[in-house]
């Protein structure tokens, strides 16, 4: 297969700086970024770019494929899959199939050529699954950080499709509240499918034999979120040791019968989604040692095994017109998150300092007030004048800085035209 972009990308890149220097630790994207005050990106319509690529016509993947098997290729081939070379211990508290090692995906296929990138460039991040561990000390080790996503481009957030979550019955209890973390990441990358995971060891002093508890009230607010708009899916997967199956089955039959309040559609005001309970509950088993974190609990004791049976409930959002009068303002149950959320995204200014203090004061009630007001009122204009015209030079700074930055966006612009490239900045 021929290649249609030439292999010293890093000479390129370098040559595409314009003279400019790299900072510190500074990547060549980051430096161009920063020269910019633009955020680099890469074409991604085939339509749009298919004659800035070589037809590959000499490879058999083009010329006697049909594009259906092509995708299936290359949907295998972006695929995440585990990295067994760094697996995890298998008594640890986050080792289970489907996270034996971190999960990975190769992008090696999108760097063949130009054509395979316009092509499969959205395949990483449709089949993408972010895994988080809300007790952290039961995750592994380097596991994601809740702003994770701060460098995505646009086109990755809109094409990102699952978010998978681990946890314990008091941090379950907070979800969509206006104390959880995750709410700002459903807020900001509105994910397709939204997993919960109760493992074994995440129930109610699952130490002791206990009967297994379950407060269904978290799920219906879940349910009934607004931040639940863009949700296709949403799977509970509930897991204990097979010799409780009874109990487990008892609660999936009862929880199943939930579903969420009417959603209004954000596109569409006549639109009302709600996730409903539309297939039969999947279940798997799986087996591990009785060791877990390294200790032995009581409930575990003489079992040289743990037998685990797991089921997966799955909710889908079903959207129907809204009846007469049920499309109006009212909103869905719960908090409005979204407009506490965009309270939380706007960064509040430092306090001042008290400007009248406690020997100030005093010193105005003994000479008396109404001889000092006037000067203090004098000073708040003053104060006001100087911030109004600090504030004034920060604008004007930028706008400066903003100049020069459009005149080097232009410079790689004409650069990556005359280049047939497939770089541009982000819209």
């Amino acid at each position: 297969m021929r290649f249609s972009v030439r292999p010293d990308y890093q000479d390129i890149f370098i040559k595409s700086l314009n003279g400019h220097e790299l900072q510190g630790c500074e990547t060549f994207v980051q430096s161009i970024e920063r020269v910019t005050l633009r955020r680099l990106t890469m074409e991604t319509s085939l339509s749009d770019n298919l004659d800035k690529c070589h037809a590959q016509d000499g490879s058999p993947l083009y010329s006697k494929l049909p594009k259906e098997i092509r995708d299936l290729i290359f949907e295998f081939a972006t695929a995440q899959y585990e990295d067994l070379d760094h697996e995890y211990k298998t008594n640890a508290f986050h080792y289970r199939p489907g996270h034996r090692g971190p999960l990975k995906t190769s992008t090696a296929l999108l760097r063949t050529c130009r054509r395979i990138w316009l092509e499969a460039n959205v395949l990483p991040m449709q089949q993408s699954k972010k895994t988080f561990w809300l007790e952290t000390h039961r995750g592994p080790p380097n596991q994601s950080r809740y702003d994770f996503a701060s460098d995505w481009t646009s086109l990755n957030k809109k094409n990102y499709n699952t978010l998978h979550l681990f946890t314990q019955k008091h941090k379950a209890d907070r979800l969509f509240t206006s104390a959880d973390s995750i709410a700002a990441i459903m807020y900001e990358l509105r994910p397709k499918v939204l997993r919960v995971t109760w493992r074994h060891t995440d129930w109610y002093r699952w130490e002791d034999p206990l009967p297994l508890e379950l407060d269904e009230r978290w799920i219906e607010r879940t349910l009934s979120s607004q931040l639940m708009q863009g949700v296709q899916r949403f799977e509970l997967e509930l897991e204990t040791l097979t010799k409780n199956r009874a109990q487990l089955e008892a609660i999936v039959d009862r929880i199943s019968k939930l579903e969420g309040s009417p959603i209004r559609s954000e596109s569409d005001k006549n639109l009302v989604m709600r996730m409903k309970v539309v297939d039969e509950p999947q279940v798997w088993e799986w087996t591990g040692p009785p060791n877990i974190n390294d200790h032995i609990e009581e409930a575990h004791e003489g079992m040289e095994k743990l037998d685990y049976h797991v089921i997966i409930l799955t909710w889908k959002a079903v959207r129907t017109t809204a009846p007469d009068g049920e499309n109006s303002s009212q909103p869905a149950q719960g908090i409005d998150y979204w407009a506490h959320l965009q309270s939380r995204g706007l960064r509040r200014a430092p306090r001042p300092p008290r400007m009248i203090t406690h020997t100030v004061r005093l010193h105005l009630l003994q000479g008396g007030w109404q001889r000092r007001q006037f000067p203090f009122g004098n000073y708040l204009v003053r104060k006001d004048e100087m911030d109004m015209a600090e504030l004034t030079e920060q604008e004007r700074r930028m706008q400066f800085l903003k100049a020069f930055a459009d005149i080097e966006a232009k410079k790689f612009e004409e650069r990556w035209k005359a280049e047939d490239s497939l770089l541009k900045f982000e819209d």
